[in-house]
């Protein structure tokens, strides 16, 4: 062997070393993702303000430093107050259930409260995972599963009925002790669930007190550091040991109406405009041109003219999708009605677009757009096909009149929706003038 390709065999196996080593430790070692984007200046220095004389910075009112923050930051905050409760290793299949089903019965009516804010849309909770390794202390078990979370809860209490904070952290380790001693079947499992229970219900109480006196919105955030298996360890990476809860409780008006009522505005939508269809063809409709009522097109018309007879006939065809889509209306109405204190509060315009306008909108045009697309699909295989003209072809009529029925339908919905939206806006502009009058 040369010396020339002694080297190069040297220096492809470095090589190869390198990309192996880097493969390994980027694979093995947990590297976990980090936020884009940088910090302003407000995030790292301390907010110009004159204190008293003889005042030292830390005395100052907390209410003064969180207006200082608001305007360096330029963004307003929708809460003024902030809870974030910890609840060490509860898994979030004793609250949310799992697979899409509900927890075990023995977890839900463990925790009442905290079952009924979900139920009454009042809270929305999310499976989180946690990164592994989901380990702290390894093969380090404290027993006490009494006094570690009493020293935390007595001073409640106390803090809710105080204003000089802001942000308020509770971390509950009793509930991890249960698990490491007993598992997740452990008879004091159940006693500690409902603990955890009445802290929730003690703090919401307190906010929804807040609350009503004007004493600012109070979000309380429940979460949890890891999951544990059925014996209570936790260290590795199994969905038993991740799986860690994200729950947010605050009031309807500035949780549920944006999150979890999307998924049920998609759906109240797509279910109109299903049921709209099936009324067509219930109607005596079918993919036949024969089915069209076109003696109803010529009912109430002195002479012929072909635009008001193709209208008539439009209608007449079209009258169940069309009074489905306009249901629409009626249903969206009713919605802003019932939360019309909205156009006295800072509800995000973006959101309430979106809920009131844009989904009644996209979701009967996405619907119709797949029908649409699947069947040009089958009239550009079928164009050679010897019923093109008598089959095929007639569907696609219909097809295309039922998209402009949709566009018909989802313009008006659109025009109203915006108009009564317009006037949300301007109700709202002239109560914060009134409030900035005064």
């Amino acid at each position: 062997m040369t010396c020339t390709r002694l080297t190069i065999l040297t220096v492809v196996g470095i090589f190869l070393q390198i990309i192996g080593l880097s493969i390994f430790v980027f694979g093995f070692f947990p590297v976990k993702p980090t936020l884009s984007g940088v910090s302003g200046s407000e995030s790292y220095r301390h907010p110009l303000c004159d204190p008293a004389p003889n005042t030292n910075e830390s005395e100052i009112h907390p209410e003064k430093l969180r207006l200082l923050y608001q305007e360096s930051s330029g963004i307003s905050s929708r809460y003024d107050r902030l809870i974030l409760m910890v609840i060490d290793g509860l898994p979030a299949e004793f609250v949310l259930g799992k697979d899409g089903q509900p927890p075990w019965k023995v977890w839900k009516e463990s925790m009442p409260y905290t079952q009924s804010l979900l139920a009454n849309g009042d809270a929305i909770g999310y499976h989180a995972k946690a990164a592994p390794p989901t380990v702290t202390m390894p093969r380090l078990k404290v027993k006490d599963t009494v006094q570690v979370d009493k020293n935390v809860s007595r001073h409640l209490p106390n803090e809710l009925n105080k204003d000089d904070w802001n942000l308020l952290i509770l971390h509950y380790l009793g509930l991890d002790h249960v698990g490491h001693t007993g598992g997740r079947n452990s008879p004091l499992m159940a006693s500690k669930l409902k603990e955890m229970d009445d802290v929730v219900r003690t703090m919401h109480s307190r906010a929804m007190v807040d609350r009503s006196h004007d004493q600012g919105r109070t979000l309380l955030i429940v979460v949890s550091d890891h999951g544990m298996t059925e014996n209570g360890n936790h260290g590795g990476s199994s969905y038993e040991e991740t799986d860690s809860l994200m729950l947010f409780i605050g009031l309807s008006s500035n949780i549920s109406d944006y999150a979890g009522a999307t998924n049920n505005l998609a759906f109240q939508i797509a279910a109109l405009y299903y049921m709209g269809m099936a009324g067509h063809f219930a109607l005596g409709n079918s993919n036949t041109l024969a089915t069209i009522d076109v003696a109803g097109a010529f009912i109430g018309i002195s002479s012929h003219s072909t635009i008001l007879s193709g209208i008539l006939m439009f209608m007449i065809t079209y009258a169940s999708p069309l009074l489905f889509l306009l249901s629409l209306v009626m249903y969206i109405g009713g919605k802003l009605r019932k939360h019309s204190h909205l156009a006295h509060s800072d509800t995000d315009l973006g959101q309430l677009l979106k809920l009131k306008l844009g989904f009644p909108c996209l979701v009967p045009l996405c619907i119709n757009s797949i029908l649409l697309t699947a069947y040009t699909v089958v009239l550009l295989l079928m164009r050679n096909h010897l019923f093109v003209w008598s089959v095929f072809s007639p569907k696609y009529l219909y097809v295309c009149a039922t998209t402009v029925c949709t566009y018909v339908g989802v313009c008006i919905v659109a025009v109203t929706v915006a108009y009564a939206l317009s006037v949300t806006t301007f109700l709202r502009s002239k109560t914060q003038q009134l409030v900035v009058d005064s």
